[in-house]
């Protein structure tokens, strides 16, 4: 029989469900564990790390966010180890026997919310918005995310928390109403997706029609009882659990010193509810014309440069822009322009001439004038001196 200390945060559905992937493993293999249960993370104390190698304790499964004393001292330890779901910087991570590593997948999550974003063809701009202790899992979340947006020719907005505010409602509103409609909202976890729709709430935006919001966990307590329910990117929680009895059990049975193995599951789903529009075939085709003009606008392309790349008729294409992006596709292609044209007034000095060579327009006589009928005001007027 061996002892075993499982020590991980039940507190949430991710805890819950790893727990269930381990029990899951000990039950099918017959393993004979003697299991002690740690669910919070008040109980795990660097003296408690301590004391267990006092103890007749045979195996390790750890997973909590961020103790940085207890992990000092688990890197200290000869009790085989696994570690579950930690990112970041710890000095558990400078032991090199008898200890391995499971996580789920940060990256696969960030670019499986992306491409769910993407792929609805509603969304004119696209956002992350962070857990607001900046903890390592949500950045890499984030920074996956964003990249996968980048590719297709956006450019992801973030939210940044002002210092000092635990309680940030008024700033996240206001910074939610400034982004273009409809937007698409990456939230690093669940609960922060729920301050999402509250802020959307007080800034008087709808949901999913202005802001589409998804979250990461899958925590149904929590996304199966919000107005409107809220679409959440699960990770394969349970195959970590599994995996990590898996690589516990592989260690304490090998009677001798064990080198440190790192696995990741790269598994992710997401669970489609109220708080997304529904993705469909007319969505991936309008998302794609919207990547291909975001990347190609400033080069001069025209309508049927559009229809080609998406290897459909004109009409169809058209339509089905139309409906789900509320303009047609030379005024997209028009805006995409000109936004750009208002980027380089706003960042750089390059003259008139210059600014029209860099986002397609032949004529630079007709910059201007095309310039001021859309944004109201002359080119120099709206730099704010008379370079142009």
């Amino acid at each position: 029989m061996k002892s075993v200390i499982v020590a991980l945060q039940m507190a949430g559905e991710p805890g819950r469900r790893k727990l269930s992937g381990v029990l899951d493993y000990v039950l099918e293999k017959k393993c004979q564990w003697n299991i002690r249960f740690v669910r919070h993370r008040e109980e795990v104390s660097p003296d408690f790390v301590r004391r267990l190698s006092a103890h007749p304790v045979d195996g390790i499964l750890y997973s909590f966010d961020s103790v940085h004393a207890v992990e000092a001292e688990l890197a200290k330890i000869a009790i085989p180890t696994v570690v579950l779901d930690l990112f970041g910087s710890s000095p558990i991570f400078k032991r090199t026997k008898n200890i391995s590593f499971v996580s789920t997948d940060c990256e696969a999550t960030g670019h499986a919310a992306a491409d769910f974003l993407l792929d609805s063809g509603v969304c004119r701009s696209f956002a992350f918005v962070p857990d607001v202790h900046h903890r390592a899992w949500g950045r890499l979340r984030g920074h996956a995310f964003i990249d996968r947006i980048g590719k297709h020719g956006f450019r992801a907005a973030v939210y940044r928390r002002p210092r000092g505010t635990s309680y940030d409602l008024a700033e996240l509103a206001g910074w939610l109403k400034s982004l273009p409609k409809p937007c698409g909202v990456f939230a690093a976890f669940d609960d922060r997706a729920l301050d999402v729709l509250e802020a959307c709430r007080a800034a008087g935006l709808s949901v999913p029609d202005n802001v589409a919001v998804v979250g990461v966990d899958n925590d149904t307590m929590l996304c199966e009882h919000t107005i409107p329910a809220i679409t959440s990117v699960q990770p394969d929680h349970s195959a970590v659990g599994r995996l990590a009895a898996e690589m516990l059990c592989e260690m304490m049975e090998a009677h001798r010193t064990k080198h440190v193995r790192r696995e990741t599951c790269v598994g992710v789903q997401i669970i489609a509810r109220e708080t997304t529009p529904s993705v469909s075939n007319a969505g991936r085709l309008v998302q794609k014309a919207v990547a291909y003009i975001h990347a190609n606008a400033a080069k001069g392309i025209g309508v049927r440069d559009v229809v080609a790349h998406l290897g459909c008729s004109r009409r169809l294409a058209d339509l089905r822009f139309g409906e789900l992006q509320g303009m047609s596709i030379l005024d997209a292609i028009r805006k995409t322009q000109m936004d750009e044209v208002c980027r380089l007034l706003r960042t750089t000095n390059l003259s008139v001439r210059a600014i029209a060579e860099q986002t397609g327009f032949a004529n630079t006589k007709h910059l201007p004038e095309r310039f001021k009928s859309i944004v109201g005001c002359s080119m120099s007027a709206y730099r704010g001196n008379d370079i142009a």
